[in-house]
């Protein structure tokens, strides 16, 4: 017994001595126009999925669109991955036929929008639970907890209706202690990326792309892998809406490939990485909304597992703060007219109710009307996608007409100058696919003859 029991003990030594091995060969998805990636490639060095945190379209790729200012979301995501740690054999011992090891994740994430073009947000990577079955040599994490926490922000460059362009930053501080991808005295990991997305035939598209900077630390003393170096990221997703059933279908592929050659010192699974991932994200309520699906990868890649399932969360809520209005509400837009686009007045889904954070927004309004002699003033609500197309004309119709009411009592505008019109669902001004897109498309515009 006393034998058996310093075997087992060595046995467990000789095995730390493989474990905390962390990381990230991340892949990293650039762009979105309602959906494509924030950064891919921001996790631990074994982990290629990492859910873009603002949740709006795609999963783990980002798209150049921003979290309107006082938007938030928290997201929550659990995934688990089927042959992904690192195996030191020249030939690869993993097969897809048979489970050699699992990790599953755990990822939460939170983002808000800080100024119109601004978004910034943070997240921690977690392992929840490991199992490894197999003698080879290879690595393993120690034991559970989180891997790494990210912060990042995402500012748009250019927006106009045929696509949008967007950079972000992130910074990734890895948790794990003799991580052999960081090496020792590795530094943290820094990531640039551009995403750019645009729309095709009703489906949403976006491109990321980006570089992720490594100062490599010491190698660590026994151990086969060296610590990696900088990466070129790329990701591309797809999305695309079924909005009778408030459903989107998305497609996302993403990978990363060594920017200095393959010196990861890994044999059997090579330094590059793809994955290829399909899913589905359903909206629950107007502010929750659930996704999951699988990926295999693409290549035999140092993280790519043979096959990966997910599920995740996401609760939006906004806005919680809007930022102040500088300047004049009705701009020109047309000779002896002006035009205002009203998003501050939230309505909540289905109602048709006033909010009273929109009271002084709309004694501004109307003391901008009066200011100058006018004919006639169009005040048109417009409603999300949720709901018949018949019911939405209704609503927006009602919209109109209890702003109307306002303005004729509160703001002192004849009631034979000013007419309500009911478009409902009819013309969007953003994404109905996500919670940010349908709060915006609940709106009034107005338009003053002069």
């Amino acid at each position: 017994m006393m034998h058996r029991s310093l075997r087992s003990c060595r046995r467990l030594i000789a095995k730390a001595r493989w474990v905390r091995v962390v990381g990230l060969v991340g892949t990293a998805a650039l762009l979105q126009p309602s959906s494509v990636l924030r950064a891919n490639v921001v996790g631990g060095d074994l982990q290629n999925f990492n859910p873009a945190p603002s949740g709006m379209d795609y999963v783990t790729v980002q798209s150049a669109e921003t979290l309107e200012p006082g938007f938030v979301n928290v997201s929550a995501v659990i995934n688990h991955a089927v042959n992904s740690l690192p195996y030191f054999e020249e030939e690869d011992t993993q097969s897809r036929l048979r489970a050699n090891d699992s990790l599953t994740m755990l990822d939460v994430g939170a983002a808000v929008g800080i100024m119109p073009g601004l978004e910034v947000g943070a997240g921690t990577q977690n392992l929840i639970r490991q199992r490894v079955d197999g003698g080879a040599s290879h690595g393993e994490f120690s034991g559970s907890g989180m891997l790494n926490y990210r912060i990042y922000s995402k500012l748009g460059l250019y927006s106009q209706p045929q696509g949008r362009l967007a950079a972000m930053l992130t910074g990734v501080f890895d948790r794990v202690t003799n991580n052999p991808y960081v090496g020792i005295n590795g530094s943290p990991i820094g990531v640039i990326e551009f995403a750019y997305d645009t729309r095709l035939l009703g489906t949403a598209i976006a491109l990321n792309l980006g570089y992720r900077f490594r100062r490599k630390g010491q190698p660590i003393p026994g151990v086969s892998i060296l610590p990696m170096g900088n990466q070129y990221l790329a990701s591309l997703g797809l999305s695309y809406l079924l909005p009778f059933v408030d459903t989107k279908l998305i497609v996302e592929a993403f990978g990363s490939r060594p920017a200095e050659g393959a010196t990861s010192g890994i044999r059997a699974r090579q330094a590059s990485s793809a994955e290829l991932l399909a899913g589905v994200k359903h909206d629950l309520t107007t502010n929750a909304s659930v996704h999951f699906g699988g990926g295999t990868e693409l290549i035999n890649g140092a993280s790519s597992p043979d096959w990966r399932a997910y599920v995740g969360i996401n609760w939006a809520f906004g806005p919680a703060f809007t930022p102040e209005s500088r300047g004049k509400i009705l701009q020109p837009s047309a000779p002896k007219e002006e035009k205002a686009v009203v998003r501050s007045i939230n309505f909540d889904s289905g109602s048709d109710r006033v909010p009273p954070a929109a009271v002084a927004m709309l004694q501004t309004l109307a003391d901008e009307i009066t200011a100058k002699p006018f004919s006639k003033v169009y005040v048109e609500g417009h409603t999300d996608s949720v709901g018949s197309a018949d019911a939405n004309r209704r609503l927006s119709l009602r919209r109109a007409q209890g702003v109307r009411q306002w303005l004729i009592t509160k703001g002192k505008i004849p009631a034979d100058k000013i007419e309500a019109l009911g478009v409902g669902e009819d013309s969007p001004i953003a994404d109905n696919g996500n919670f940010q897109g349908r709060a915006l498309n609940r709106r009034v515009e107005f338009r003053v003859i002069r």
